[in-house]
């Protein structure tokens, strides 16, 4: 997990705020960040599953998406937004972002 934190964090403040993070599960909810996978839950999940993600977001690789896409058990659609950040998806391409929940929730809600 501690790999996946933007690279411009040192290891030492990586380290920091993995820490914090999990203490503060610890004492509050009683799970460990360790204990948290999201790529295990989407395996099991059989609910259908929209990733919109701007391929140029550093806080949240994209290539975070595209593995939680390929571990997705259920229907899925993965949309990646050129040139948005993070969370700037529906900025740059309001249309896009639009047009593909539409379509996924005329899809998968009924």
């Amino acid at each position: 997990m501690l790999n996946q934190l933007p690279g411009f964090l040192d290891e030492t403040f990586k380290n920091q705020i993995f820490n914090s993070i999990d203490t503060q599960l610890q004492l509050n909810q009683e799970i460990s960040l360790t204990d948290i996978s999201a790529i295990k839950q989407v395996e099991q999940s059989k609910i259908p599953l929209l990733i919109i993600h701007g391929d140029a977001d550093i806080a949240v690789p994209t290539s975070m998406s595209k593995e939680l896409f390929e571990a997705a058990a259920g229907e899925k659609e993965l949309v990646l937004i050129e040139g948005a950040g993070h969370p700037t998806s529906i900025l740059y391409d309001l249309p896009k972002y639009n047009e593909n929940l539409k379509s996924f929730l005329t899809k998968h809600v009924k």
